[in-house]
């Protein structure tokens, strides 16, 4: 609870991980990842509630912080699904690239982080497909969705300072 209620002061970064797939169903999203610009993440064992708290709905909710994250407006729709929340205030990082912007072969959250921060994003399949519902996610497990989390927060500040710093002068 205090860490959701410190993170939900300035968070700007959500994304969410679906459970692995045994079967041909589609599973619920599990895990949501939220960072903030102090570099604090929390990890939100969704399959741990039965109802996820009110505090974090109504953060979700809020259009008063930005979110964002690539494909966001997906995880929106998983959320709304499958645990009945909304997600307002949501940025595709996609969409804050200017269109003189960057050159990327792939507009995933790796791609964006190589063209925009020059940093490369380890999205190994063994971590990203891995069992996002198991009792206990693994310490790989864990960096990767923070590293995650942060990545998406770091490249929509740069982002969205290129946009604001491209911007002409308003008329006099």
């Amino acid at each position: 609870e205090r860490a959701l209620r410190e993170l939900c002061s300035e968070a700007g970064a959500v994304d969410a991980r679906p459970a692995l797939a045994h079967t041909l169903r589609r599973n619920r999203l599990c895990l949501l990842q939220l960072a903030n610009a102090q570099g604090q993440t929390l990890l939100v064992r969704l399959a741990n509630f039965l109802r996820p708290p009110e505090r974090l709905a109504k953060f979700l909710g809020s259009d008063e912080v930005a979110k964002a994250g690539v494909g966001i407006h997906g995880d929106a729709v998983r959320l709304a699904k499958d645990w009945g929340l909304s997600l307002a205030g949501a940025l595709d990082l996609r969409f804050l690239v200017p269109p003189s912007g960057l050159e990327t072969e792939s507009w995933s959250l790796a791609g964006l982080a190589e063209a925009s921060l020059g940093e490369l994003l380890d999205k190994s399949p063994k971590v990203v497909r891995s069992n996002w519902a198991a009792p206990d996610l693994s310490p790989a497990q864990i960096r990767y969705a923070a590293k995650d989390a942060q990545i998406g927060l770091r490249i929509a500040r740069r982002l969205i300072s290129t946009v604001i710093s491209t911007c002409p002068p308003p008329a006099s």
